[in-house]
């Protein structure tokens, strides 16, 4: 009976650590996937404010009668906007993540009993659960450095506009 009951958690662990396993797993291809729409959406962004920016800057008097912190703003943005694709090239590109080798197991462990395959599963799917983990760690600190730079770049951008406007706004205020 008490071997009975050790097969039981044995199978609860195993499918314990299986259901975390797969959590992880469905976590590394969110991340990637916000990642990736992220990389997206910030060369998107670096292409459209550059471009606006040399329509504006073309379009008026040379470079020396702009203000400095127009500039200093524009190009903080811009290289704010490249920092996020370079960071997202980084976190995008595939890292290992561990997977149960069902054949690799099966040449090992077929002489074993079957309370002592799934103990031996069921830890093999921990550690792999644990190392998973670390890839997910390592992607989401990318794509949280990606998003802090995005916010900062399209501020930056903000900001540099809202000084290039200011002159055209001054006349409505008085």
């Amino acid at each position: 009976m008490a071997n009975k009951e050790q097969l039981e958690q044995a199978r609860f662990l195993f499918e314990l650590f299986s259901s975390s396993y797969a959590q992880v797993g469905e976590t590394v291809k969110t991340l990637d996937q916000k990642i990736h729409n992220t990389l997206s959406l910030s060369a998107t962004l670096t292409t459209l404010f550059v471009g606006i920016l040399y329509y504006v800057l073309s379009s008026q008097s040379p470079i020396s009668s702009f203000r400095r912190e127009y500039v200093v703003a524009f190009t903080l943005g811009t290289f704010m906007l490249f920092l996020v694709v370079m960071l997202g090239v980084f976190a995008y590109k595939p890292r290992p993540t561990l997977a149960l080798g069902a054949e690799e197991f099966r040449m090992e462990y077929i002489e074993k009993e079957l309370l002592e395959q799934v103990r031996l599963a069921a830890v093999n799917m921990a550690d792999m659960e644990k190392k998973n983990r670390y890839v997910v760690g390592v992607k989401a600190r990318y794509y949280l450095a990606m998003l802090v730079f995005q916010t900062f770049g399209v501020l930056c951008f903000v900001v540099g506009f809202g000084f290039l406007a200011l002159p055209y706004l001054a006349p409505l205020n008085s």
